[in-house]
């Protein structure tokens, strides 16, 4: 799955194979339920296939609102309860300390996985490499 980016929505990849789902970007659509429905069902439809039964969601916003934060809860309550392992690289700029305090907020609602909350200087370097 690649959804490309757009004014008020991020780019999104998902990897099937190998358990990746990559967000960055922007999240503050008016309609999150149209841009975040799809990617609930194709994560409910692996299934636990991926190859060695854990999962990393890599996010880099640079923006989001607040409805958009509860379906980004969604995708990694999702992720939690279908795979043994949940690995979270939550990239925020240095200076933004609200991307941060979701970081920890989401960090500590998962305890049991592996949540990494990353500083960076500018996520423009991030959104660049795609977060390959």
């Amino acid at each position: 799955m690649l959804i490309k980016e757009e004014l008020d929505t991020p780019f999104v990849k998902l990897d099937k194979e190998n358990g990746v789902l990559s967000i960055i970007g922007k999240s503050y659509t008016d309609n999150p339920t149209d841009f975040y429905v799809p990617i609930v069902d194709v994560l409910h439809e692996l299934n636990n296939t991926t190859q060695n039964n854990n999962f990393t969601v890599k996010v880099a916003l640079e923006i989001i609102n607040s409805i958009s934060s509860k379906y980004l809860f969604f995708l990694f309550k999702i992720i939690y309860d279908m795979y043994d392992e949940l690995v979270v690289k939550w990239y925020y700029e240095s200076d933004d300390e609200i991307m941060f305090e979701m970081g920890k907020s989401f960090k500590g609602t998962f305890t049991e996985s592996d949540f990494n909350l990353i500083g960076v200087t500018d996520l423009r370097e991030v959104f660049l490499i795609k977060l390959m």
